[in-house]
C-alpha cells in the first residue's frame, strides 16, 4: 500500500511517500506564508525524487489541524482535488496526534502537546504511551493557558514525568515547570515540536487499513478557533 502524506498545518510544510512500512521519500521546508505557491511544485519534486506518479498511490493522508488557517485550507483543497480526480481514499490525522507520536517512546508519564494559539490561548492534548501506540487522555483543547495548566497538573499528578512538546514551550515554559513541577517536567527538543509528513502518512495508512476515511465532500479542517477563521466547527 502506497500513501501520500501531506502536512500544511505548521510553518514547515511537507509531503512524504510511504510504501507499506518503508519511507520512499520526504520533502519539507519552512515557507512562511507561501504555502499555496509551494505545495504543488513540492509534490512534483517528491514524485520525481521517488520515481513515482500519482497513479502509483493507493491513498492520501492529510494533517487536519489545528494550526495555520491558510495552510490547512491549502492542504485540504489540494488533497480533495487529488482524491476526486484519482478516486483515492483520504485519512485525516489531527495535528496534535501527529506531534505526540514524536514522543512515542516516552512510557513513564504524561505526554503533553501544547501549541501557542496566541492571545494567551493554546491548543493542547494529553496522551499516554505504551511504546507502540498512544492513548489520548483529553479532548482537543483550545483554552487559555491558565485552564490548560490546571488540567495538565491534574492529569500528570500521579505520573513520574511530564514530557512536553510544541511551541507553547517558548511562550509558557517557566509557567509549565512551575505548575507541573520542575523535577518531573521534560521539554522535548525543538525538532520534535512540529508534525512531519512521514508521520501523517504512517498514521494515515493505519486508518485507511481500518477503513477510517474522510468524506471528501464534507470534510473540513479541525480549526477549533471558529471565531477567527469564519468556519463552522464540526
Amino acid at each position: 500500500m502506497k500513501i501520500l502524506g501531506i502536512e500544511t498545518s505548521s510553518p514547515v510544510i511537507g509531503c512524504a511517500l510511504l510504501s507499506d512500512t518503508c519511507l520512499v521519500a520526504q520533502l519539507e521546508g519552512s515557507f512562511g506564508k507561501g504555502q499555496s505557491s509551494v505545495l504543488v511544485p513540492l509534490l512534483a519534486d517528491l514524485f520525481k525524487h521517488a520515481q513515482m506518479t500519482l497513479d502509483d498511490v493507493d491513498g492520501l493522508a492529510i494533517s487536519m489541524g489545528p494550526g495555520s488557517f491558510t495552510g490547512l485550507r491549502v492542504g485540504f483543497a489540494s488533497v480533495k482535488a487529488i482524491a476526486y480526480t484519482k478516486k483515492l481514499p483520504v485519512a485525516g490525522i489531527p495535528t496534535l496526534d501527529a506531534i505526540a507520536h514524536n514522543a512515542l517512546s516516552c512510557t513513564c508519564g504524561t505526554i503533553a502537546v501544547i501549541l501557542d494559539a496566541r492571545k494567551d490561548r493554546v491548543y493542547a492534548a494529553f496522551y499516554e504511551s505504551d511504546g507502540y501506540s498512544l492513548k489520548r487522555c483529553s479532548p482537543y483543547l483550545l483554552d487559555n493557558i491558565t485552564m490548560v495548566l490546571g488540567r495538565l497538573k491534574a492529569v500528570s499528578k500521579n505520573k513520574k514525568s511530564c514530557y512536553i512538546l510544541g511551541d507553547g514551550i517558548t511562550a509558557y515554559g517557566p509557567a509549565l515547570k512551575k505548575k507541573v513541577g520542575a523535577k518531573k517536567t521534560v521539554f522535548g527538543p525543538p525538532e520534535t515540536w512540529l508534525p512531519r509528513a512521514s508521520t501523517i502518512a504512517v498514521l494515515g495508512m493505519k486508518n485507511l487499513k481500518k477503513k477510517k476515511e474522510l468524506d471528501i465532500i464534507t470534510a473540513s479542517p479541525l480549526y477549533l478557533y471558529e471565531r477567527y477563521c469564519n468556519v463552522r466547527v464540526r
